[in-house]
């Protein structure tokens, strides 16, 4: 081999052990490649991170027609309500919910899912008559999430809070 490609050689491996090392050091921003990676290097998620119950806060705005009793879209709304996971996929709660001035008060109840990496999908079956879809991610342990809505008539986004232990 002639020295200059030993040399370039030995540059690409210094270079290569150097990325090994910096992309391991907690410091190091490569070491933070996004909300699920960071969770699942902190913990593995499953169904039964949510379990009890948890206050929900969400707003958005509806950009699909919903039925006659509302205006036509684009137009705001709020939520705040509680929710209970049982830990096995399954879901239930009450909410009050403002949609551009009209107040609802449903109940609903539904499914979940959640995979390792803590991100989830979530259906939600409204007394409204309404069924919802959102994905999100699971945060601090099990204490909380944040999703986002992910039907075509409305661009929400929700948190849940978990409520004591």
């Amino acid at each position: 081999m002639t020295s200059m490609f030993r040399g370039t050689i030995v540059v690409l491996i210094a270079i290569a052990l150097a990325g090994i090392a910096v992309s391991r050091s907690p410091q190091s921003p490569t070491h933070l490649v996004g909300i699920s990676a960071a969770m699942a290097d902190a913990d593995s998620c499953s169904l039964v991170s949510l379990r009890g119950t948890y206050a929900v806060h969400a707003q958005g705005t509806i950009v699909g027609q919903l039925p006659a009793l509302f205006p036509a879209p684009p137009f705001p709304f709020g939520e705040a309500g509680i929710v209970t996971f049982d830990g096995n996929g399954n879901h239930s709660g009450k909410t009050t919910v403002n949609i551009d001035g009209v107040v609802l008060t449903p109940t609903f109840n539904g499914t979940y899912t959640i995979n390792s990496d803590c991100t989830g999908t979530i259906t939600v079956n409204s007394s409204a008559g309404f069924t919802l879809h959102g994905a999100f991610v699971v945060t601090n342990h099990g204490r909380g999430t944040i999703e986002t809505e992910i039907d075509r008539f409305a661009v929400a986004s929700r948190t849940l809070e978990k409520i004591g232990d």
